[in-house]
This record gives structure tokens, C-alpha cells and sequence, in this order.
């Protein structure tokens, strides 16, 4: 019985994941405040239940003190991202790049220390040209739709089972080193969102 309700949940936050990440992927610059809102709440959930894991020394979100961790770091996160929207943007963006970089070291074979180690390095060079930079349409734009085809990824593989939310929590795009598919299903959600949104971007620059 345990096993089927950690599924079932699974299961819950992949859906919840997967709509998330779709509206961040196709409508992330448009509406990029409340996605950093999101955003840094769901940094804030992994980042609890992370801790929680650790403390505990079990999985995560294996229990109600696991949960309350997650769902307190969620709504500290998402605070900070909301009120304090430089922070936000720099949290999306730097979390975006572990993502990637820990996928790609992954996907070549690298061990789980050398992805995360790569993600991390990834992550402050992103997070270090966010602060250098201006935040133009085109930059929002890519940033949202790796965002999203990120979020969106990791929520078909709890849907479907081929992943687990303890792996999604401790490393983003945890299937794309097992199976190939998973990494071009999140090439053309993010190649799609960057099309999508240039172009919603350039019809509300035209009409402006």
C-alpha cells in the first residue's frame, strides 16, 4: 500500500509539473513575473524536501515532516522570487543551467558527482550573465522555454513511471541519461516554445 500512494503522488505533481512547465515553455515571457513566482516555489519544494531527505536519511517526501519541509521552502522560495524579482529571475535562470549542464555531463556518460559538479558550474555561469545582462525578449524567451521544457519533461516521467520524484528533486532531466528519447522530446518543447513565443513577441511589438 505505501508503494502505490508514493505512485499516485508521483503521479499528482507530474500532471501539476506538466502544466506548469507548458505554460512557462509557450507563455513564459509574456507572463514571466507570476512564472518566476512558480518557478521559485518549485526550487523552494525541491530544495525543502531535498533537506528534509538529508536530515532524515530516507527519500524524499517519504513523510509529513518531508512534506511540510518541501511546502515551507516552496512558499519561502516563491516569496523571495515574487517580492524580490531580480533574485527570481536569477534563481530561474541559474537552475535552468544546472539542469542542462548536469543533463548533458549525464547523457556523455558522467558520473552522478561529475553531473553534479557540472550542473553547478553551469548553473553560476548562468546565473552570472543574468546579472550582467538586461533581460531582453530574446533572452527571456530562451531562458522560459528551457524552463519549461524542463519542468514539463521531468513531469511526463513521473506521469509515466520512467522516473522517480526522489531522482527529479536531487538532479532535473534524470531520464535523458537512460533513455535518448527523453532529450529530443525536450529539444522540440523548447525549440517549439522558442518559436512560439517569438513569435506571439514580435506580433505584440508590431501592434505596439
Amino acid at each position: 500500500m505505501p508503494r502505490y500512494r508514493r505512485c499516485v503522488t508521483d503521479a499528482v505533481l507530474g500532471f501539476i509539473m506538466l502544466a506548469i512547465g507548458l505554460l512557462c515553455c509557450f507563455r513564459g515571457e509574456a507572463t514571466f513575473r507570476v512564472i518566476v513566482w512558480i518557478w521559485g516555489a518549485a526550487i523552494g519544494f525541491g530544495l525543502g524536501a531535498a533537506a528534509a531527505a538529508g536530515v532524515a536519511g530516507r527519500p524524499g517526501l517519504s513523510g509529513p515532516i518531508a512534506w511540510v519541509a518541501a511546502l515551507m521552502g516552496a512558499f519561502l522560495v516563491g516569496a523571495l522570487a515574487y517580492w524580490f524579482y531580480r533574485v527570481g529571475v536569477i534563481l530561474a535562470v541559474g537552475s535552468v543551467g544546472y539542469a542542462v549542464g548536469a543533463a548533458v555531463a549525464t547523457s556523455v556518460g558522467g558520473s552522478v558527482g561529475t553531473a553534479t559538479l557540472v550542473g553547478l558550474a553551469v548553473a553560476v555561469l548562468a546565473a552570472f550573465v543574468a546579472v550582467r545582462g538586461d533581460f531582453p525578449t530574446v533572452l527571456l524567451v530562451v531562458a522560459t522555454s528551457l524552463a519549461g521544457a524542463t519542468v514539463a519533461v521531468d513531469g511526463l516521467g513521473l506521469i509515466g513511471g520512467t522516473m522517480s520524484l526522489p531522482a527529479v528533486a536531487e538532479r532535473p532531466l534524470a531520464g535523458i541519461g537512460e533513455q535518448w528519447w527523453w532529450a529530443a522530446v525536450w529539444v522540440g518543447l523548447a525549440l517549439g516554445g522558442v518559436v512560439v513565443q517569438s513569435r506571439r513577441a514580435r506580433r505584440r511589438q508590431g501592434i505596439g
